[in-house]
């Protein structure tokens, strides 16, 4: 679970607002594995790409799936082959972000797997929160990929 910081660091970013998230990012102590996972992906928004592989570095992680999400996250970044299989794996663990679902949905994107990403949507994303907002971008950028406009205006 997030820290009251980094609830807040999300909070901000969702809004749009990375220029607030990102000094609350730097000045808040990492608590979980969801904190330092909430920096790497505020960082990546942000478009710090730099950033994002240090923080990786900088945390022990010691869930499963945010261990391979970071990585894959990482591996997007520095356009590794394994960041997908690093993804799989990741939303494939109990107790997975939203946030790394958005990622694996990004890369089965970028990896062309629309297919893939529609099935594990309807499988698994039927009703996902409306504050997750990277994940509802994700969504909607796989709906326009299959040609489904109307399903992605309405996200």
């Amino acid at each position: 679970m997030l820290s009251r910081n980094f609830a807040e660091v999300k909070k901000l970013r969702s809004a749009g607002n990375v220029a607030s998230a990102l000094p609350l990012v730097q000045s808040s102590k990492i608590e979980s594995d969801e904190d330092a996972f909430e920096a790497m992906i505020c960082l990546f928004v942000s478009g710090n790409l730099e950033a994002v592989l240090g923080q990786a570095g900088r945390h022990e992680w010691k869930s499963k799936w945010s261990r391979n999400a970071s990585q894959a996250l990482v591996g997007l970044i520095a356009h590794k082959d394994e960041a997908l299989s690093l993804a799989r794996a990741a939303v494939s663990e109990p107790g997975v972000a939203y946030d790394a679902v958005a990622l694996y949905l990004i890369l089965l994107h970028a990896n062309r797997l629309i297919a893939e990403a529609q099935a594990y949507i309807r499988a698994r994303l039927q009703d996902p929160p409306p504050s997750e907002v990277l994940l509802y971008i994700a969504l909607a950028e796989i709906a326009c990929a299959a040609g489904n406009w109307a399903g992605a205006y309405s996200l």
